[in-house]
């Protein structure tokens, strides 16, 4: 993401990586941005002008129209991904995302967040985002978290669907 505003602190999508559960990219795409870029965190993103030129870079919608293509109906596996779909202008099921931000287990203390390079360098041994972002590196380390994790993840939703908690027992409403 890139930032839009008087302090560059408003985000605005650059680029955008899905991998599949095999941890492949299946599509990257920078995108043109739809409002003028003040600040290219290029320290932390990586993205320099070039990059999403409007003139060689593909047009937002159209990179939104494909994410949108190629999640539908799907999982959809990340880190914080309330600022993925925020930059995307997307929605999607609740019951379709497993953010590994939000995820009990991974969360410090019962509600803060870690940050993702940490928890794939503690859970699954790797080592990520050593200077700039890459996201489909980012969105390899939350999938490669999330199926370390998988049968007692989805274990937890299907319980939390038939009104239980993750040990099992009923809620009472």
């Amino acid at each position: 993401m890139v930032g839009i505003g008087p302090d560059g602190e408003k985000s605005i999508l650059a680029q955008v990586s899905v991998v599949n559960e095999s941890g492949n990219t299946v599509y990257t795409s920078y995108a043109a941005p739809t409002k003028k870029v003040t600040d290219y965190r290029t320290h932390v993103s990586g993205i320099l002008a070039r990059h999403i030129d409007p003139v060689t870079a593909p047009p937002f919608a159209r990179v939104q129209a494909e994410v949108r293509a190629l999640i539908k109906d799907r999982v959809v596996v990340g880190h914080a991904l309330e600022n993925d779909f925020d930059a995307l202008q997307l929605r999607h099921p609740p019951g379709m995302t497993r953010d590994t931000a939000h995820w009990r287990p991974f969360l410090r203390m019962g509600r803060f967040s870690k940050r993702l390079r940490h928890l794939a360098r503690d859970h699954c041994g790797l080592k990520i985002q050593g200077g700039a972002h890459d996201p489909a590196e980012d969105a390899r380390a939350a999938m490669y978290l999330y199926l370390k994790f998988k049968d007692n993840w989805e274990g937890q939703v299907h319980a939390t669907r038939q009104g239980r908690d993750g040990r099992g027992r009923i809620y009472h409403y």
